[in-house]
């Protein structure tokens, strides 16, 4: 699909180990013609649908809103993801760099979900919180923990602070 790009990190010491971290970048060139459900389609089979209606399905509607009022072409980062052992080493820096090149010489604005967990990394390269969902699990059958999904925005053009994240 020309709508996705795929980033991964190696170790350049051994190109053939383990994948390190990838990202998954999806274009969505008219926002007109997206659906809510986005990239990936609805849940999959299985799913606790009104649970991640009430977390995910809030931020999907929010994008799917805000991107389609404006007319706006964007760029959905959909997956972030580094090893356990690999993280803290810049690899998540660097597959942002990577996808932020192509955004900015498109000049689009970028749209991510991402766990609290994230937000120091996500702001340091311009992307700023817009909503939050939280659900608590024991609300739909689970226990008693409650998960929070940030949505971000990266405004075309933003610049990587040089402050650690």
């Amino acid at each position: 699909n020309p709508q996705f790009r795929y980033y991964k990190a190696v170790d350049s010491d051994d190109p053939t180990g383990p994948i390190l971290g990838a990202a998954v970048w999806y274009w969505t060139e008219d926002p007109q013609k997206e659906t809510v459900s986005g990239p990936w389609g609805d849940w999959p089979p299985g799913a606790h649908v009104e649970c991640l209606e009430a977390s995910l399905g809030t931020l999907r509607r929010w994008r799917f809103d805000h991107f389609r009022e404006r007319n706006q072409p964007y760029l959905y980062m959909s997956v972030l993801a580094v090893r356990p052992e690999a993280q803290r080493r810049g690899i998540g820096s660097a597959l942002l760099r990577e996808g932020l090149k192509e955004v900015d010489h498109r000049g689009l604005s970028t749209f991510i979900e991402a766990t609290p967990a994230g937000l120091g990394l996500y702001k340091k390269f311009g992307w700023e919180e817009v909503t939050r969902s939280t659900v608590n699990l024991m609300d739909y059958g689970g226990q008693d923990i409650s998960c929070t999904i940030v949505a971000l925005v990266r405004p075309p053009g933003a610049k990587e602070s040089k402050s650690s994240s």
